[in-house]
Formats: C-alpha cells, structure tokens, sequence
C-alpha cells in the first residue's frame, strides 16, 4: 500500500510539473501576430530626417517639416517583409525589405545589407 501512495504522489508531481511547463512555454508564444496592422502609424527612421506615415489603407508617405509630401507609394507586409513601392517619372520601383524585428514602439528592417530602425512617434 505504501508503494502504491508513493507512486501515485510521484505521478501527481509530474502532473503539475508539466503543466507548469507548459503554461510557462505557453507564455514564451504568447505574442501577437504580426499584421499589416503592427506597422501602421507615425515613424521616425535612422535613415532620414522627415517622418514616414503608414496607413491602413497601404499607402505611404514622408513629409516635409512643413507639411507637404516628400515621397508617397504604396506598402504591404507579407511573408516576414514590407514590400515597398513608389513611383518615379514613369518608372514603378519595388523594394522587399526583411522585418528584423517588431515591438510596439519600433521595428527594424533589413534594407541593402544594413538595419533600419523605425521608432514610432505621436
């Protein structure tokens, strides 16, 4: 009887061990997914001064300290990257950068062989 009480304290034990276990790796894949919507916002990034806007809609733009629109084009995230694209005279230019990383407050993006940081701003 002792044997049988040991046994059933010790399956108990691993019971609650893996349970525990598995709310603690649950909770190392508790992120939200990354979404169109993850990137949507005012930016500042490392690689110029003005801020770039990116609207729900898929469309982009940087502006002037005045006001005015720099560059416009039109965005996307898919498969891990932001697709990029923009007009120049009659030429269409497409850029797929990889999404480095993601938090609230900044993303970074691998562009040309170099990370660009992205803060978000109000």
């Amino acid at each position: 009887m002792k044997d049988s009480a040991l046994m059933r304290w010790r399956l108990v034990k691993r019971f609650f061990f893996v349970l525990l276990l598995g709310g603690f790796l649950g909770a190392c894949g508790a992120r939200h997914p990354v979404s169109p919507s993850s990137f949507v916002g005012k930016w500042a990034s490392s690689k110029i001064d003005k801020p770039i806007y990116l609207y729900g809609n898929g469309e982009w733009e940087i502006k002037r300290d005045d006001g005015r629109v720099w560059q416009y084009g039109i965005w996307d995230y898919r498969d891990g990257c932001i697709v990029w694209r923009h007009q120049e005279g009659s030429q269409i230019s497409t850029e797929v950068n990889a999404v480095v990383s993601l938090t609230d407050t900044e993303f970074r993006l691998r562009e040309a062989g170099q990370v660009t940081t992205f803060q978000r701003r109000h």
